[in-house]
């Protein structure tokens, strides 16, 4: 049996807790990783952990997309120009996802 070497790895998983004071969003960026690195971002994947009734949403701005957050829900997209993106801040309360980014080596 011939194994072939998958050329994709990962950056491993972070937990974030984003609070509901104004502080806790992102604005509007791409996930392209660290210049000068060995890996280069290909997919985000941001799963879900808690529903967030009022805010907390995930702005996808080309796509004209706007992605609530939801118990066990998984947000996929591209790391490129293509895919703009922004965090809004969570009003009713806090938001908690897991973030986790597919690399290829450069």
């Amino acid at each position: 049996m011939l194994l072939l070497k998958s050329p994709l790895s990962d950056e491993g998983f972070r937990i974030k807790r984003y609070g509901n004071d104004s502080n806790h969003h992102h604005a509007y960026h791409v996930d392209s990783g660290d210049e000068g690195g060995s890996n280069h971002r290909v997919l985000a994947a941001i799963l879900y952990l808690n529903d967030v009734q009022v805010g907390g949403e995930t702005h996808l701005l080309q796509q004209g997309l706007s992605v609530k957050p939801k118990c066990g829900r998984l947000l996929l997209f591209p790391c490129a120009f293509t895919h703009l993106h922004a965090g809004a801040r969570p009003v009713s309360g806090p938001k908690y996802d897991v973030v986790n980014f597919i690399t290829v080596p450069l």
